[in-house]
């Protein structure tokens, strides 16, 4: 029996299968590539001393990671770019009927200061790479964004873009963390079907 137009409108709605696809691989890549820059710039910093055997071991994992870091981040942005382009040409479903205004203006600030984050990121880490000529990654060099001429402070402007990514990265973690901190207030406290609009395995109305 078909549905009325009323009955369509009480059904949660969900995002499709492209959208949480695509949502589902960029919060894999966030959560793996997040710790690792803040553990790789730490390990950065650490000093041997002269003659310690465990040195190059170390330097190899870090230099490792750093490669990974660039690799992810750059995935991510591609990612990123598939999906806004998806949003705008697909859409997204409407917001739950039954949630207070101020829920849903927290709700969509809250995702598109994600969106903003998740471009501006991996971004300022390109043009820091760029700047610094960190480029080369498993043994290829990525092009760079930027031209690099002879008697500019590339270094010291790498530094500060460095800076910009990093404090970018802290404001994503707190970002993912009040998103997730929602979902799971929606999911264990209300009980409503907010975090089914993106669970895998869901049908799109």
């Amino acid at each position: 029996m078909p549905r009325s137009d009323e009955t369509t409108q009480m059904l949660p709605q969900v995002y499709r299968a492209p959208a949480r696809a695509l949502h589902w691989s960029i919060a894999l890549l966030v959560l793996v590539t997040l710790p690792v820059g803040f553990i790789m710039v730490d390990r950065s910093d650490v000093k041997f001393a002269d003659g310690d055997t465990t040195k190059a071991a170390f330097e190899a994992t870090t230099n490792l990671m750093y490669d990974w870091h660039k690799v992810i981040g750059i995935t991510i942005l591609a990612l990123m770019v598939a999906r806004l382009a998806y949003r705008l040409i697909v859409g997204a479903p409407r917001s739950e009927p039954y949630l207070p205004s101020w829920e849903k203006g927290l709700s969509h600030a809250v995702h598109w200061s994600m969106y903003a984050l998740l471009f501006a990121v991996p971004i300022a880490g390109y043009l820091g790479i760029s700047y610094g000529d960190y480029l080369t990654t498993f043994g290829v060099k990525l092009p760079g964004l930027v031209a690099l001429h002879e008697g500019d402070n590339h270094d010291k402007i790498s530094e500060q873009i460095f800076t910009l990514h990093k404090l970018g990265a802290i404001a994503l973690v707190a970002l993912v963390a009040l998103h997730v901190a929602g979902a799971l207030y929606h999911k264990l406290v209300r009980g409503d079907g907010v975090l089914n609009r993106m669970w895998p395995g869901r049908s799109a109305q």
